[in-house]
């Protein structure tokens, strides 16, 4: 009857909505991926060039990093918080003020 017209148009229209869902995850992966493999402005073409002109060595990167995460764990801090912990005491040390 009635009940059973609607139930196929409530699917039918559950099943477009998500279709088109799908399709711009589809679009927006593609895009993605252009974006990874563009030569000139693309991720990997950026890191490839800031690799380029890094000095360190692979192991001396992951060594410098070793050595901030364990001065982090020191002060019981996020690595991302040492430059402000850093310059705190910096400015205690020479300017007196309370880290």
């Amino acid at each position: 009857g009635k009940g059973i017209s609607k139930e196929t148009d409530d699917i039918s229209s559950s099943a477009e909505k998500a279709h088109q869902l799908l399709n711009l995850v589809e679009d927006a992966l593609f895009e993605c991926g252009s974006f990874l493999d563009d030569e000139d402005k693309g991720l990997i073409a950026n890191l490839r060039d800031d690799r380029r002109q890094c000095s360190m060595s692979a192991e001396e990167l992951l060594e410098y990093i070793a050595e901030w995460n364990t001065l982090a764990r020191k002060h019981g801090i996020s690595p991302y918080q040492l430059p402000s912990c850093h310059d705190a005491l910096r400015k205690e040390f020479h300017g007196g003020v309370e880290a």
